[in-house]
């Protein structure tokens, strides 16, 4: 019954893991994770902090602004290994982020989660509406949010399964 338990775990644990894909610089092969999620785009009348920071808050209330990477000229997007991706150094761990284009299509706003290497963002061109490679140039602004740290799952599942295997092994080790 115990090496039943133990395979259940075990086989548990890695059905729940799963593959880490991460995206390099063509320039240099720093890793700078994954592609980043578009959550949402609008048309904002005003681009100021406070009405970007109101619009990202009725997502996320608990996001706060970060900062604000303003005046960007195109260079400091950098080609990533796969597609149209490009990648942005932010200056902090940003939850969130949202990027800011001049273009005058539908969108202007559009706000992205940050994964797996949070001091990067990685998008795409096509997510932002943008068609052409010298389009990083329309890219306006970066502004970086973040909120209150929340555990993820796996997390709580990794911890209670050593937790579970400490306990166990105290026991034993009481026992004999």
């Amino acid at each position: 019954m115990k090496k039943q338990l133990l395979a259940a775990i075990v086989f548990g644990l890695f059905s729940i893991a799963s593959t880490g894909w991460s995206y390099m610089l063509v320039s240099d092969s720093t890793n700078v994770g994954a592609q980043d999620t578009l959550l949402q785009a609008a048309k904002l009348k005003n681009s100021g902090e406070a009405t970007e920071l109101a619009w990202v808050q009725t997502f996320f209330p608990d996001t706060d602004f970060i900062l604000k990477q303003d005046g960007l000229t195109g260079t400091e997007w950098q080609k990533v290994n796969y597609g149209d991706l490009w990648a942005l150094p932010l200056l902090s761990d940003a939850d969130y982020f949202l990027v800011k284009t001049g273009n005058t299509g539908t969108f202007t706003h559009y706000l992205f989660k940050n994964l797996d290497e949070l001091s990067w963002a990685v998008i795409s061109l096509a997510d932002v509406n943008i068609t052409s490679v010298v389009g990083v140039q329309k890219i306006s602004h970066v502004s970086e949010y973040g909120g209150a740290p929340v555990p993820e799952p796996g997390t709580f599942l990794l911890l209670g399964t050593g937790l579970l295997g400490l306990a166990i092994y105290g026991k034993r080790r009481r026992n004999t």
